[in-house]
């Protein structure tokens, strides 16, 4: 195997100036992260996520169409632990736009801390984007 020699006199033309497409969000939320203290019940678990729960991280929902208390109900998980869930009272709007097939983006924007988390009712809040 041979090294080559790369002449780096000319700097390459760009032949295309690539332009960054912003599409504005359809619908946008923002809320606190409900039943996150009947969602995480152990505390070792609790601690450990809020431990790695970062302002920027995505979380994932899922619709718990058989929930007892909301048929609307829309769960958040971040990695594998489900955190809580979408308030009642934006749920239902939430999967009437899932319905439609809109993008759902969920990005935690505020923490908290564990020691914070039994001591007040701080819950993370959650920015909720439809595109």
């Amino acid at each position: 195997m041979s090294i080559q020699e790369v002449s780096v006199k000319k700097r390459p033309q760009l032949s295309k100036v690539v332009k960054i497409k912003y599409k504005k969000p359809y619908r946008t939320f923002s809320f606190q992260i409900a039943g996150m203290q009947y969602a995480l019940t152990n505390v070792r678990e609790t601690k450990k996520v809020l431990k790695k729960l970062k302002e920027g991280s995505l979380l994932k929902i899922k619709h718990e169409p058989k929930n007892k208390f909301d048929n609307y109900a829309c769960a958040l998980y971040f990695e594998n632990s489900k955190l809580g869930y979408i308030p009642k009272d934006i749920s239902k709007s939430v999967i009437q736009l899932a319905i439609k097939n809109r993008e759902i983006l969920l990005v935690v924007t505020k923490t908290v801390d564990f020691e914070n988390f039994y001591d007040s009712f701080a819950r993370p809040t959650v920015l909720l984007q439809c595109f």
